[in-house]
């Protein structure tokens, strides 16, 4: 920025295409770019919605892709990378597809503003300050990169009050007591049809090598899986239940790593003779013999003194997860919503890649409540999100504009290229 501001103004017009008229230096004035509803859209608006539609372009055609065509006499077929400005998006040359995405979103900036003023609405007393807030926070690290393509502060400020003013307006219609208020139970139902709020425990299906468990250890792992399910039905608590299996591999693992630990430096120990080996084990058991009666006595006495078993009941190991998402698997997510399951279900599913089995308990997604108010937001976006944008592109559509030929003349795509 400092080399910026020791710049003269005629180089400022020059490298950053600022959108003010004083930069003009007397050609035809593209500090705004349209004219709609009778107010001046400045150019640094248009600007940045050349932008998302340039990049929105991306989706359609891919700029380095190459065509291939064949010569005429030989037949032979050669490559070649066709500008992006050559391309074309539903019939129309790029360019003028970018532009006209651009003249589009500034209908629907203006519209806005339009039926922001006509419903009446406000701010609250602090919005404004808070996106000014936002803004300084941004304008540190992406200012000069805004200013270099033409995007003013200002210009970033009243975008973002206009999506504010957007979501006002969306409430206004379809929040509480709107015009077209959607009921909690609506809501609760549409969160209902596309999360899910499941508790789970993964079964390992690969043996202590790595090796993937063939039929007969994959059944035995499946019946212990069912063995889990029962005893959850019968009344245990089913986290409890899931520390216990956590809890038996943590010891599996411990022991094995005893086992390899006991071997370090044991020079010699193929080396033993049978004999060795033999009145070692005749000692080993007349010892045990003789503890035998010994440990019948403590044992009692332990099981009174030894700590009581760590209850795991208050934990939790729940978590919701989406219809159109892939966590913790898709098998898991295709079965929770393929209409064959329920709230208090239990159920067994097998991973995609086919390496661990899914131990699944079907909760109530309002279990927590607070769920629905976390929620009743983005389930009110997702039931008439699209309804609402359909309408404000009604709204924008019954606007003229009057396009500024000045600024789509000298603001073109080309410099998100550099």
């Amino acid at each position: 920025m400092s080399v910026l501001k020791k710049a003269s103004a005629g180089l400022l017009c020059a490298a950053m295409t600022v959108s003010l008229s004083s930069c003009n230096l007397g050609g035809p004035d593209s500090s705004y770019a349209a004219v709609i509803n009778g107010e001046k859209i400045p150019a640094g608006i248009f600007i940045s919605f050349q932008q998302n539609a340039y990049y929105d372009a991306m989706d359609y055609v891919d700029p380095t892709a190459e065509t291939t065509t064949a010569a005429a006499e030989s037949g032979a077929e050669t490559a070649a990378t066709t500008p992006f400005s050559d391309k074309s998006i539903d019939g129309k040359p790029v360019r003028d597809w970018i532009n006209d995405q651009a003249t589009l979103e500034m209908q629907k900036y203006a519209a806005v503003e339009a039926k922001f003023d006509e419903l009446g609405l406000t701010f609250s007393d602090n919005e404004p300050e808070k996106v000014q807030v936002y803004l300084d926070s941004i304008w540190d690290y992406y200012g000069e990169m805004y200013e270099n393509y033409g995007i003013s502060e200002n210009s970033v400020k009243l975008i973002t009050l206009n999506s504010e003013k957007e979501s006002l307006i969306f409430n206004h219609i379809y929040g509480e007591g709107g015009t077209k208020a959607v009921s909690d139970d609506e809501l609760k139902q549409y969160l209902s049809d596309n999360n899910a709020r499941i508790n789970y425990m993964m079964i390992e299906l690969r043996d202590k090598e790595g090796n993937l468990l063939k039929s007969e250890g994959k059944a035995e792992m499946t019946a212990k899986a069912e063995e889990y399910i029962e005893r959850a039905k019968n009344g245990e608590d089913f986290n409890a239940i899931i520390h216990e299996y956590q809890d038996s591999l943590t010891a599996e693992f411990s022991g094995i790593n005893a086992v390899i630990g006991s071997t370090d430096g044991m020079e010699g120990t193929a080396e033993t003779t049978a004999p060795e080996a033999e009145a070692a084990a005749e000692e080993t058991t007349a010892a045990s013999e003789g503890e035998e009666a010994e440990t019948a006595e403590t044992t009692a006495a332990s099981e009174e003194t030894a700590a009581p078993a760590e209850d795991h009941s208050g934990h939790s190991h729940t978590t919701v997860i989406s219809k159109d998402g892939i966590a913790p698997d898709t098998a898991v997510v295709d079965k929770l919503f393929d209409g064959t399951a329920a709230p208090g279900d239990y159920f067994i599913v097998e991973a995609t890649n086919g390496e661990t089995l899914y131990v699944i308990q079907y909760l109530d997604l309002f279990l927590d409540e607070t769920y629905f108010e976390n929620n009743k937001e983005n389930a009110l976006q997702g039931l008439k999100g699209e309804e609402f944008d359909t309408e404000v592109e009604a709204w924008a559509s019954a606007i003229t504009v009057e396009r500024n030929q000045a600024a789509y003349d000298r603001y073109t795509y080309e410099k998100f290229e550099e």
